[in-house]
C-alpha cells in the first residue's frame, strides 16, 4: 500500500505545533525584556538615557540663550521656540516614562508569578516532550508500512491529547496580553490575591474558554465575559483542584473503593473536592457565584469524570450549611441560595443528585479534614458578617478588607441590595501602594487590601 501523504504531513505539522507551544513556555519568563529595554531608554534621569540627553541639551540652549539675548531679534526668537520644543519634549518624556513604568510593572508582578510557578511549566514542558515522541513513533511507525487505519486512530488520539495543550496555548498568550494592560478589569490579579490568601498555586488568565481540559497545571482560566469581580471566587475551585490530592487523597481512594457507583474515576472526586473546598475556604461568595452564574440546572447528566449540576450543588449547599451550623444569620442565607437553587432546578427539570447519602459522606470527611487545618483556616462565619456589617455603613470612612472579605460582603450586598450591583461592579480590582495612582487615578492600600465599595 503507498504511503499516506496526508497523513504524514498533517503528523509532521503537529509536531511542528506543539514545538510552538515549547518556544511559548521557554520563552514566557523573557518576555518583558524588549519593555525593560525602553523603559531604562525613556527614563526621565539617568547615565545612556533619553532624559539625559535632554537634559544637557536644554543646558546648552540656555546658556546660548543668554549669549545671544543680544543679538538678532531672529536668532533670540528662534532659540527661544526650540526651547519650548524641549520643554515640550520633557513633558511627553516624563509621560512616556510613567506609561512604561505602569505596563512594567504589571509584567514584572506576571512575570514573579510565572517565575513561582517553574516546576508547573516544566511539568508541561515534558507533556509537550512526550506528546513529540509519541508523534515521532507514529512517524516512524508510517514510513516502515504501519496500517493507515491504526496510524489515523493513533493520530486521532494525539489530537485529542493536543487540543487542550493548543487551547492552553493561545489562552495564555492572548491572556499576558491583556493583563499587561489590564483589559481583563484586574480579575486575573484579583484572582492571585485570592491564591495568595489560601496559600494555593496558580497564575489566573482570561480567556476566551473556561471549561476546557487544561495541560498546563497551574493555569486557572476566566472565561470572557465572566470577568468581574463576582466570578472571582472561582479561584478558590481552581485552588480545590490543584490541593485534591495533597489534602484528601486519601479520602477521595476511600470513596472510589466504598462508594464506586457514586464516584465513578478519581477525577470526579477532585472535582467535587474543588466545590467543597471552595465553598469552605471561600465561603458563601463560591456558592453565590458558582450556582447563581455557573452551574447548570439542565447539565442533568454524570458522566465518568465530570459530575452533574445536582452533584455539585448537593455538595456546595451541603458543605456551606456545614460551615453554618453555628451561625443562625449565615445558615438563613444558604437556606435562601437552597431555595434559589431549587427553583431553577425545578424550572430546568434537574433530578435531585442521585446518592446524596454518600455525596453527605464524603463532604462530611472533606469539611472535617479542611477544619483541621490552620493554614489556612477555613472561611470564618463570624468574619464574613463582621465584614457585612462594616461595608454596610456609608459616608467616607470606610476599613479595608481583604479579598475573600471583600468577596463575599460584595456579594451580600448584591442579594440583599441589587440597586448597589452597578456601583460594585465599577470598583478598581488592582491594588496600588498607597498613595500612588494608577494610570486612570484610582488609590488603593499598600497590604494588598481593597478600599470598600463607594470609598471614593
Amino acid at each position: 500500500m503507498a504511503k499516506d501523504e496526508l497523513l504524514s504531513i498533517r503528523l509532521q505539522e503537529m509536531k511542528e505545533d506543539v514545538a510552538l507551544v515549547v518556544r511559548m513556555l521557554t520563552r514566557s519568563k523573557s518576555r518583558g525584556e524588549p519593555l525593560n529595554s525602553i523603559g531604562s531608554l525613556v527614563k526621565v534621569a539617568g547615565d545612556g538615557t533619553i532624559g539625559e540627553s535632554v537634559f544637557e541639551t536644554t543646558k546648552q540652549i540656555n546658556t546660548l540663550a543668554r549669549t545671544l539675548s543680544n543679538e538678532a531679534d531672529d536668532i533670540t526668537a528662534l532659540v527661544t521656540d526650540i526651547q519650548a520644543n524641549l520643554t515640550e519634549l520633557d513633558a511627553r518624556l516624563k509621560k512616556a516614562a510613567q506609561a512604561a513604568t505602569v505596563i512594567g510593572q504589571r509584567m514584572q508582578e506576571l512575570d514573579r508569578i510565572v517565575d513561582a510557578e517553574t516546576q508547573s511549566i516544566e511539568d508541561s514542558l515534558q507533556d509537550c516532550n512526550e506528546l513529540i515522541d509519541k508523534i515521532d513513533g507514529v512517524i516512524g511507525d508510517l514510513n516502515e508500512g504501519a496500517d493507515q487505519e491504526a496510524a489515523w486512530d493513533a493520530f486521532d488520539d494525539l489530537m485529542a491529547e493536543c487540543e487542550p495543550l493548543f487551547a492552553d496555548y493561545v489562552d495564555f498568550l492572548s491572556g499576558v496580553t491583556l493583563r499587561d494592560y489590564q483589559l481583563d478589569n484586574g480579575v486575573a490579579a484579583l484572582a492571585e490575591l485570592v491564591f495568595k490568601e489560601l496559600r494555593a498555586e496558580g497564575i489566573a488568565m482570561p480567556a476566551r474558554q473556561g471549561h476546557l481540559p487544561t495541560k498546563m497545571r497551574s493555569l486557572a482560566k476566566f472565561q470572557f465575559p465572566e470577568w468581574t469581580l463576582w466570578d472571582v471566587p472561582l479561584a478558590g475551585y481552581h485552588a480545590g483542584l490543584c490541593r485534591s490530592e495533597r489534602i484528601a487523597g486519601a479520602i477521595i481512594d476511600q470513596s472510589l473503593d466504598t462508594h464506586p457507583e457514586t464516584f465513578p474515576s478519581a477525577l470526579f472526586a477532585e472535582k467535587l473536592f474543588a466545590d467543597i473546598y471552595a465553598s469552605c475556604m471561600v465561603g458563601p461568595a463560591y456558592g453565590y457565584a458558582a450556582l447563581l452564574l455557573h452551574v447548570h440546572p439542565r447539565k442533568t447528566t454524570r458522566t465518568k469524570d465530570c459530575p452533574s449540576a445536582a452533584d455539585r450543588a448537593h455538595v456546595i449547599l451541603a458543605a456551606l450549611a456545614h460551615s453554618g451550623k453555628t451561625a443562625p444569620d449565615f445558615a438563613g442565607h444558604i437556606d435562601l441560595l437552597a431555595q434559589w437553587w431549587d427553583v431553577a432546578a425545578e424550572g430546568g427539570r434537574a433530578a435531585p443528585a442521585r446518592d446524596a447519602d454518600a455525596l453527605d459522606i464524603f463532604v462530611t470527611q472533606v469539611m472535617a479534614r479542611l477544619e483541621n487545618r490552620t493554614s489556612p483556616p477555613p472561611y470564618d462565619p463570624a468574619r464574613w458578617k463582621e465584614v457585612i456589617t462594616g461595608l454596610e455603613t456609608t459616608d467616607d470612612v470606610r476599613a479595608q478588607v481583604l479579598p475573600l472579605d471583600r468577596l463575599n460582603a460584595a456579594w451580600h450586598l448584591r442579594i440583599t441590595n441589587p440597586a448597589i450591583v452597578a456601583e460594585l461592579s465599577a470598583e478598581d480590582l488592582i491594588p496600588t501602594p498607597k498613595g500612588s495612582k494608577t494610570m486612570s487615578g484610582s488609590n488603593t492600600a499598600a497590604t494588598g487590601r481593597f478600599p470598600k465599595a463607594g470609598s471614593r
